[in-house]
Parts: C-alpha cells; structure tokens; sequence
C-alpha cells in the first residue's frame, strides 16, 4: 500500500511525489536564497507563502469547526499555521538534505511529520465543551508538576511561568 500525501490540494502517491517534490522544493530554496538580494524575487515568494499560509489557516479553521475543537489560550489560528508550515518544510529540508533520514515508516505507515504534527495539535488545542482555558505553557507546567485541570469556568492558578519560557 503506498502511503498517500496531500500536496498542494492533491493527493499523490509517495513515489510519484518523492520524484517530484525535491525539485520544486529545491528551486523554492533558490528562490528564497535569491530573495535577500533581488526585491522582485522576495515578493514573489512572499506572495506564495501569503497565499498558501491563507489556505492552509482556512483548511485549519474548518477543520476545528467540524471536530468541536478550539485553540488554547493565547494561541492564533495564524500562529499554528505558521508553525504547522515551518514543520513540514522543515521535514522537508531534511529529507532532501540526509536522504538516510528515517522521515517515513513504510511498515507502521506512519510519518515524521505526521508525528510532530499530532504532538502540536495536542498541545495547541482543546475541546470547545471542556476547555480549561490555560494556554500551552500553562497545561505543560501543570503536566511536568501533575497538577491537576481545573474545571472549566473557574480561576485559573497564577503561575510565574509564560508560554515564552517553555
């Protein structure tokens, strides 16, 4: 069974994909290393990270809708994308750079960036219905001390920890 990749709004299989993939990739990295000295080449490329930032916070949006989640506090739509983006191409550096790196598991199906991508979303988000209203570093400082989740409505524990320190 080939593992299936979204990619620009289509699925592809993994081979066909692997083909293709590093080559616009690798231009992409071209363009931006080109950007710092020509301004007609970092506004072409600023447009393409606008518009696919703007699709992906959109696909983001409706996918929070439909499953009753919401951000933690102190979390924007914005920032996940951008930190969802600077994963996968992220991912992507590396797999085009160690080609020996273990970025895909053809047995168990699964995939580095699918990884990371579980474990942001975990962290960043929560149940509409059950939300404690902390924000990322709140619920990690409870977890690392097993405090215990407040219920939801009520004060939250003052804590000199922000999310800029985790």
């Amino acid at each position: 069974m080939a593992m299936r990749i979204v990619h620009h709004g289509y699925m592809a299989d993994e081979p066909a994909l692997k083909q293709q993939l590093p080559y616009s990739f690798r231009l992409q990295l071209l363009a931006i290393a080109a950007a710092e000295r020509n301004e007609v080449i970092r506004l072409v490329v600023a447009a393409k990270c606008h518009r696919a930032h703007v699709l992906w916070r959109q696909a983001y949006a409706e996918f929070l809708e439909a499953r009753g989640l919401r951000l933690r506090a102190g979390m924007t739509l914005d920032q996940l994308t951008s930190i969802l983006t600077a994963v996968v191409e992220g991912a992507r550096l590396r797999a085009i750079s160690d080609p020996s790196a273990e970025i895909l598991d053809h047995i168990e199906h699964r995939s580095l960036l699918g990884t990371a991508a579980l474990a942001i979303l975990n962290g960043c988000l929560e149940p509409v219905e059950d939300s404690d209203h902390r924000s990322v570093g709140q619920a990690l400082e409870d977890m690392a001390y097993r405090r215990k989740k407040l219920p939801a409505g009520s004060a939250l524990m003052s804590s000199p920890a922000s999310d800029d320190a985790w």
